[in-house]
């Protein structure tokens, strides 16, 4: 399938991008740290299940979901640290290689332009039990725990559901001021938005930043707020924390596999349609400042 770049020339950067190279997952490995693994063991037969070719997206196969079912009608039950037996399954496509091959038709960017289908295949997954405790992911694993949000595979499609509506708001985490905050999630102006609108770079994976479209928000942002990123802030249910591999910059945290993760979350709300939306965030009056910042009640500076 790689062959498709000797005539479309114009997309050979795709074969130099992480969605053809394995990148990070080539060295990714289990490691065991007080009697617990952190991390997951890949090994090179797996590779292509995430990592793509040319015709993961434009062949037009037939895509098979593992498990029938909607992760998210069970999306209260796993974030009460409830098993759903099929939730991973749910999460698992694949391509039915042995269609269309006579007709060899292909997908051009207007069949995949119109929606999340495609997106959806490899981008789905779910969230697990609120306040995971996960070790910091640093070049040098240490031994530093970080409490947060668990995930399960890549559930940005199913964060986008949240926004769109989608998913029963009425979600229960047994933490009373998460459940408010998943109400408040819905219809964010981000859910008009189909993933390739925002993510158009896709050949290259060209990373994308929020100035792609916030052009009026001045960069760097104002004392206090230099060193945090945008998300920390904007992403509705996450913990933020220090991310040392970052030039030690306040990031979103999630913890997946018992590994903290910069989580590039898809659940963004409007802080300030929210009262003490930063006091719950970063400045806690009730169990202390977190990742060092001062307690307060009410943010009396300007941040953008």
């Amino acid at each position: 399938a790689i062959a498709c770049a000797n005539c479309h020339t114009d997309h050979a950067d795709f074969l130099s991008s992480q969605h053809y190279l394995i990148g990070k997952i080539k060295g990714s490995h289990a490691e065991q740290l007080n009697g617990i693994q952190i991390g997951k063991d890949y090994d090179k037969a797996k590779c292509g299940k995430c990592h793509l070719t040319c015709a993961t997206c434009h062949f037009k196969g037939t895509r098979i979901q593992q498990s029938p079912g909607e992760v998210t009608d069970f999306w209260s039950v796993l974030l009460t640290g409830g098993s759903v037996p099929d939730a991973d399954g749910m999460t698992n496509w694949s391509i039915d290689w042995t269609t269309n091959v006579e007709s060899h038709d292909f997908a051009v960017a207007e069949d995949l332009q119109g929606s999340n289908d495609l997106c959806r295949l490899c981008h789905t997954g779910y969230y697990t039990k609120f306040g995971i405790r996960g070790y910091t992911d640093s070049d040098t694993l240490v031994s530093d725990l970080v409490t947060s949000q668990g995930v399960e595979k890549y559930p940005q499609y199913e964060e986008w559901r949240f926004l769109k509506g989608d998913i029963n708001v009425d979600v229960m985490t047994v933490f009373p001021s998460l459940d408010s905050l998943y109400k408040r999630v819905e219809n964010q102006d981000h859910y008009q938005f189909k993933c390739l609108e925002c993510h158009d770079g896709i050949h290259p994976l060209t990373p994308i930043n929020c100035l792609k479209c916030h052009n009026d928000k001045q960069i760097p942002r104002k004392k206090p707020h230099e060193d945090v990123a945008c998300v920390a802030c904007h992403d509705a249910t996450m913990n933020p924390w220090r991310d040392p591999n970052s030039g030690d910059t306040v990031r979103v945290a999630a913890v997946k596999d018992n590994k903290v993760l910069n989580w590039r979350s898809h659940m963004i709300i409007n802080p300030e349609r929210i009262p003490n939306f930063c006091d719950r965030k970063c400045h806690n009056p009730e169990t202390g400042p977190r990742i060092g910042a001062p307690w307060t009640y009410h943010h009396t500076g300007e941040i953008h």
